[in-house]
This record gives C-alpha cells, sequence and structure tokens, in this order.
C-alpha cells in the first residue's frame, strides 16, 4: 500500500468514526472542527488530490 494509499485509507476511517459517533449527523463545519479536535490535523482532501472536503466526502 503506497503512503498516499495509507492516508487516504486512515482518512476514511477517522471521518467514519467520527460520523457514527453523531447519531444527529454533523455538518461540514462540525466535522471539520472535531478531525481537528480529535485527529489533530485538518481533512487532507487537498493532499489526497481532490479539489475540496465536499470532493472528499
Amino acid at each position: 500500500m503506497t503512503d498516499r494509499a495509507k492516508r487516504k485509507s486512515d482518512a476514511k476511517i477517522h471521518t467514519r468514526s467520527l460520523l457514527r459517533s453523531a447519531p444527529l449527523g454533523l455538518s461540514l463545519a462540525e466535522l471539520r472542527r472535531d478531525y481537528v479536535d480529535y485527529i489533530g490535523t485538518h481533512l487532507p482532501s487537498r493532499d489526497l488530490g481532490y479539489n475540496n472536503d465536499e470532493e472528499f466526502l
């Protein structure tokens, strides 16, 4: 698995975990905030080749 594929897989796992922990769902702003709070970095959408966070999701 390449480094980029590993980072994409990790980002998906983290995102799913955050979304599952919020039974009422999260807005994109809330997801971005929670990702930074719990994972410690911003969503890596652009690093993974996406134009924006919505495209990644």
